[in-house]
């Protein structure tokens, strides 16, 4: 059983883009087996390697990019109606606890994303094309 239950958990933990990402031969420099810590939080959990807030659909990036914006508590709430102030402020305050780890995850996100954009791109010129354009129409985000 502990076999069967190995083999489950290394298939459950692939990364959220799934397979696709394995078998196009991206090799990726964030590896969540490396990290020596358990981090656990009343606010936070880590579900399918992606941190999100507990009870709530919300990744904790989404959450971390406001923060860094500068973006109080209540303006994060605002935007995250969904969230209670005492989950935003855990949110916060695990991050700010275990800020080297988040932050080696989001690059990590970051640059995935980017690979992936890029082969998207090439896959598909004509929407790369519409989402450059819908990206001039948005206005520059304020802090």
């Amino acid at each position: 059983m502990a076999g069967e239950t190995s083999a489950t958990s290394r298939q459950g933990s692939k990364d959220r883009y799934g397979e696709a990402a394995l078998s196009a031969g991206y090799q990726f420099g964030y590896n969540p087996a490396k990290q020596r810590r358990v981090m656990t939080n009343k606010y936070v959990e880590k579900h399918d390697q992606v941190w999100r807030i507990k009870d709530a659909r919300v990744a904790l990036d989404s959450v971390i990019y406001q923060f860094r914006q500068g973006r109080s508590p209540e303006a994060i709430q605002a935007a995250f109606p969904a969230l209670s102030l005492s989950q935003i402020y855990g949110a916060i305050a695990f991050y700010l606890d275990h800020e080297s780890e988040i932050d080696e995850y989001l690059a990590y996100n970051e640059s995935t994303e980017e690979e992936f954009s890029r082969e998207i791109a090439r896959l598909f010129p004509r929407g790369a094309a519409l989402k450059a354009r819908l990206k001039q129409r948005l206005p520059e985000p304020t802090k």
